[in-house]
C-alpha cells in the first residue's frame, strides 16, 4: 500500500489547496478533505469516517492542516493512527481567540452570554454556545506534530503558540515575516522547505557518537534549529555528587521520554542502543576519528556543562579507555543496528565540519 497525506484547509479555504503538497510527497496519495463542518462538534461527527476510510487504504497517513482545520482535527481525530501532523498557523487556544475577538468588537463575555450570538464588524459570529463547548472540551493531542507560525500573525500571539507547542511536545518553527495565511511565493517556499526538513528528520532524533565527539553540543544546536525538546542522558544517569541512579530508574525515565511524540536524545549508554533506535525516526551518528574525540574529552575538563550535573576536574582514565576502545567495540554495534533497522533514517558525519555544514543548511531552511 502507498502512504497517504490528508490536507485540511482553513476558513474560506478549499480542498484544492492540497495540490500544493503533491510535489512534496511524490508517490504518495494526497487528498484534500472538503469538509462542511463549521463547529468542532460537527467536525467530531464528520471527520472520523473520512479519516478511517483513507487510513484503511494506506500504509501510514500524515496530516497537514491549516488554521481552524488544525483545531477541528485535534477535536475530532485524537486517538486516530496519524504518523505525523504538520500544522500551519493552527488555532491553538480557541477560548483565548474568542475572548480576544470579543475585545476587538468592543463586547464583553457577559454581553455574549446574554445575547448568545454577536455579529462583529469584521465578519465573525461569536457564539456563547461555541465558547461553552470549547471550555468543556479542552484539546488533547498526542500525535507527533510540527508547527509553522508566522511572526506577523494577527490572530494569535507567539506566546500562545509556544505554550501550546510545549504542552503537546511539538516542534515549532517561526517565519518572522510570515502571516496567519501563508500565501506569498516566499512564504510558500519557506513552508515547502520546512516540510522537507521535518520529513527528513522526523520528530524523534537520536544523537550517537564516541565520547568527546561533541554529541551534546551538536544536539543543542539541533534543538535550536528544530524546536524539539532535548534530553541529555548524562543528566538522568548522574547525580551532582557523582553517584548515579539505578539501571531500573534510568530505564523508567528513558521509557517515559521515548513515549513522548517528539524528542532529541543525546548520549551513548550502549546497553540501550537498540531500545532507542527502535523508538526513533532518525539516528545522527558522529563517527569521528579517535584523535578528534580525545581532543574533545581533553578540552572540556574544568568547564561547566549543562549536559552534565558536575564539572570534570581531571581527565578520567575510564573515559579515555572508552574512547580508545570505541572504534572496535561500540562503533560496530551502531552500524550493525543501523543495518538491522533499515527503515530508520541514518545521517552520518565523519568530521566536525561536515556536521556544521549540515546544521548551517538546516538553519537556512
Amino acid at each position: 500500500m502507498k502512504n497517504g497525506l490528508i490536507y485540511l484547509h482553513g476558513k474560506n479555504g478549499s480542498a484544492d489547496e492540497a495540490e500544493h503538497y503533491r510535489p512534496l510527497f511524490p508517490d504518495w496519495d494526497v487528498a484534500g478533505f472538503d469538509y462542511r463542518s463549521a463547529t468542532p462538534w460537527e467536525a467530531q461527527a464528520e471527520f472520523p469516517a473520512f479519516f478511517d476510510r483513507f487510513r484503511a487504504a494506506h500504509e501510514k497517513v500524515f496530516l497537514a492542516a491549516n488554521s481552524i482545520g488544525a483545531y477541528f482535527a485535534m477535536c475530532a481525530l485524537e486517538g486516530r493512527d496519524i504518523a505525523k501532523a504538520f500544522f500551519i498557523s493552527p488555532i491553538a487556544d480557541m477560548e483565548r481567540l474568542i475572548l480576544d475577538m470579543l475585545g476587538w468588537a468592543g463586547e464583553t463575555e457577559e454581553q455574549l452570554r446574554e445575547q448568545h450570538v454577536i455579529e462583529t464588524a469584521f465578519g465573525e459570529s461569536l457564539s456563547w454556545d461555541y465558547l461553552c463547548w470549547v471550555r468543556e472540551h479542552p484539546v488533547r493531542w498526542s500525535v507527533p506534530t510540527a508547527i509553522l507560525y508566522g511572526g506577523q500573525d494577527q490572530l494569535q500571539a507567539l506566546e500562545t503558540i509556544r505554550a501550546f507547542s510545549e504542552r503537546i511536545s511539538a516542534s515549532l518553527t517561526v517565519l518572522e515575516d510570515g502571516e496567519h495565511w501563508f500565501h506569498t511565493p516566499a512564504q510558500m517556499a519557506f513552508l515547502d522547505r520546512w516540510i522537507q526538513r521535518e520529513c527528513l528528520l522526523g520528530s524523534r532524533i537520536l544523537v550517537l557518537g564516541c565520547p568527546g565527539s561533541g554529541k551534546s553540543s551538536f544536539a543543542k544546536k539541533l534543538q535550536t534549529c528544530t524546536g524539539l525538546p532535548l534530553t541529555h542522558l548524562d543528566n538522568i544517569w548522574w547525580r551532582p555528587d557523582r553517584t548515579h541512579i539505578s539501571r531500573e530508574a534510568f530505564d523508567r525515565e528513558l521509557e517515559t521520554i521515548m513515549c513522548g511524540p517528539c524528542w532529541i536524545l543525546d548520549g551513548n549508554y550502549s546497553r540501550t542502543y537498540e531500545t532507542r533506535i527502535r523508538a526513533c525516526d532518525t539516528v545522527i551518528f558522529l563517527d569521528y576519528d579517535k584523535e578528534t574525540c580525545m581532543q574533545g574529552i581533553t578540552e572540556r575538563v574544568g568547564k561547566p556543562r549543562d549536559d552534565m550535573p558536575w564539572v570534570e576536574d581531571a581527565l578520567d582514565p575510564e573515559l579515555v579507555q572508552l574512547v580508545q576502545d570505541y572504534e572496535t567495540e561500540n562503533r560496530p554495534r551502531v552500524y550493525a543496528l543501523l543495518a538491522q533497522y533499515p527503515e530508520k533514517r541514518a545521517i552520518i558525519f565523519r568530521t566536525r565540519q561536515q556536521a556544521e555544514d549540515w546544521l548551517a543548511e538546516i538553519r537556512k531552511e
